[in-house]
């Protein structure tokens, strides 16, 4: 279950690297679509990240995701790789 949700973090900052990464390290691929990091994810991710039993709150981004996986090791390979703290405000 963890390399899913990395695999989905990693497409969702868009960060070839962390894609390669992962695939190297034997994440599945089952994730379907790469969006921007600005924008909310899309309701069919969470429902994809609800039938893995994450908890997504609307609205979320990428990092923020991770933060609400609880997953400290996904929080620091995602800023190794690039990822920056984004939030939704303007």
């Amino acid at each position: 279950m963890s390399d899913f949700t990395l695999l989905i973090c990693a497409t969702i900052v868009q960060n070839i690297r962390i894609v390669e990464f992962l695939l190297t390290n034997g994440a599945d691929v089952n994730a379907a679509t790469i969006i921007d990091t600005r924008t909310p994810l899309p309701k069919e991710s969470i429902y994809q990240f609800y039938k893995s039993y994450l908890y997504i709150p609307a609205n979320s981004t990428a990092l923020s995701f991770a933060h609400y996986s609880n997953s400290k090791k996904i929080i620091e390979m995602l800023k190794k790789y690039g990822a920056v703290e984004l939030t939704n405000e303007k």
